[in-house]
């Protein structure tokens, strides 16, 4: 069976990695699904933190 194409390049990932370091945010994760395509999650000090419910019921916040 042949290869099929890539959905996603590698150049196109760099170019989001860099894009998204450009703009000063922090990368938390990054998703690849062949249908949806490229997800970055961003994260770090700007990002605003929601506390869950659960947080004061396990103390950990």
């Amino acid at each position: 069976m042949a290869n099929r194409r890539a959905s996603i390049t590698q150049a196109e990932i760099s170019r989001a990695l860099k894009a998204t370091r450009d703009a000063g945010y922090d990368i938390e994760r990054i998703e690849i699904d062949p249908r949806a395509g490229l997800k970055i999650i961003i994260g770090g000090a700007d990002t605003p933190f929601t506390p869950n419910e659960w947080d004061k019921v396990l103390e950990l916040n």
